[in-house]
C-alpha cells in the first residue's frame, strides 16, 4: 500500500505533463490505482480536478478522455466529478465534445450508477 500512495503521488505531477504519453500514462495508472486501492481515490480525483482545471487545453483533453472509466470507479464522488467534467468541457477552448459524449453514454449505460 505504501508503494501504491507513493505511485499516486508522484503520478500527479505526470497528469499534468508537457508530454502526452507521460500523461496518457499517469491517467492509466491512475485509474488503476483508484481500482487497486479505493480508500485512494479522494486523493486520486483530486489530481483529476486539478487536471481538469489546468489552462493548458491538451491537458484537458487528456484527462476528460479518461473520465468515463472514473466515473464507473468514482462512486459517491459520481455528481462531482461529473460536474468538474462539463466544467472542463464548458470552458474548453478545444474540440472535445467527443469526449463528453462518450462520458454522457457511461453514465447513461450504467445502471450502477443510479
Amino acid at each position: 500500500a505504501v508503494v501504491s500512495t507513493q505511485s499516486a503521488h508522484y503520478g500527479r505531477g505526470r497528469m499534468v505533463s508537457d508530454s502526452s504519453e507521460c500523461r496518457s500514462l499517469a491517467h492509466k495508472l491512475a485509474i488503476r490505482h483508484v481500482r487497486e486501492e479505493p480508500k485512494d481515490s479522494a486523493v486520486v480525483f483530486s489530481y483529476i480536478e486539478e487536471a481538469l482545471q489546468h489552462s493548458q487545453q491538451d491537458i484537458v483533453k487528456s484527462v476528460i478522455a479518461e473520465i468515463p472509466e472514473l466515473i464507473l470507479l468514482s462512486g459517491p464522488e459520481t455528481p462531482r466529478l461529473m460536474r468538474l467534467a462539463f466544467a472542463a468541457v464548458s470552458s474548453a477552448k478545444v474540440d472535445i465534445v467527443h469526449e463528453f459524449m462518450i462520458i454522457i453514454k457511461t453514465v447513461i449505460t450504467s445502471s450502477d450508477l443510479f
